[in-house]
């Protein structure tokens, strides 16, 4: 699939609507049973039930290589489950409108009807065109150029953002009090933590630990108070977090 913006799977032509048949095949046409109605019908019905932003892997902003990759294979997956069934009703609509001109000329004043009929087929055939050139993998290109830069920026704060915890826990360790963790840790650690998440070879080696801390979020951690006992915990986190840093800030991928 390569060409045709996915969104364009949304402009769905009036042609292959049954009320713009019934309106184009006339009286003449109304005499005559041929089918192309209720194929177009049941065409309708499955492309309104497609979500376009289910086909754009991009749609859900993937921040890394991992969940880009896991996106478009449910882009594909998706693809084929609602695309797929269209596409093969367009090509019963194909028959069915050809089908249908053909009969619509034999009969006396026909023409127009036979006309419409074939503008059905024809419009059908184009719409089928567009479905399997939906550009997927110019989506995937978009998203990999987002995160690419994502990765840029993440690379050139994960220095910045080391220092800046070491310095912040040695500020809180002596006195962890809440307040301190919301002046010294919470930002520091998340500056961290979005680094180490958004870079590949840092999120594969560190990222299912350093995300235990759960973006240094005293609600989230459970840690919130000043009690004894509380910044007891907060203090052992951020000797946890610390050692975790140091291991990060001298690993080399």
């Amino acid at each position: 699939m390569a060409g045709i913006a996915i969104v364009k799977i949304l402009d769905y032509p009036k042609e292959l609507t049954d009320k713009d048949w019934q309106k184009q095949k006339g009286t003449i046409g109304k005499m005559k049973k041929t089918g192309l109605g209720s194929e177009l019908q049941k065409a309708e019905a499955l492309h309104k039930k497609i979500d376009a932003t289910k086909l754009d892997p991009g749609s859900a902003s993937p921040g890394t290589k991992e969940e880009l990759a896991q996106a478009t294979k449910d882009a594909l997956a998706y693809y084929k489950s609602a695309v797929g069934p269209l596409q093969d009703q367009l090509k019963k609509v194909v028959a069915a409108g050809k089908a249908a001109e053909a009969t619509l000329k034999k009969m006396t004043g026909g023409g127009s009807a036979a006309k419409a009929a074939a503008a059905v087929a024809k419009a059908a055939d184009v719409f089928g065109v567009t479905c399997k050139g939906l550009d997927l993998p110019g989506a995937v290109k978009d998203a990999q150029e987002r995160i690419d830069k994502k990765n840029k920026l993440a690379a050139g704060f994960l220095n910045d953002s080391l220092k800046k915890f070491a310095v912040g826990a040695k500020a809180f360790l002596p006195d962890p009090t809440q307040a301190s963790w919301e002046s010294n840790i919470k930002q520091q650690g998340r500056s961290v933590s979005n680094s180490v998440k958004q870079l590949d070879a840092y999120n594969k080696k560190f990222w299912a630990n350093f995300s235990k801390f759960q973006g240094f979020d005293l609600g989230t951690l459970k840690l919130s108070g000043d009690e004894d006992d509380v910044k007891a915990k907060r203090a052992k986190v951020v000797q946890l977090a610390m050692a975790q840093v140091k291991e990060i800030a001298a690993f080399k991928p």
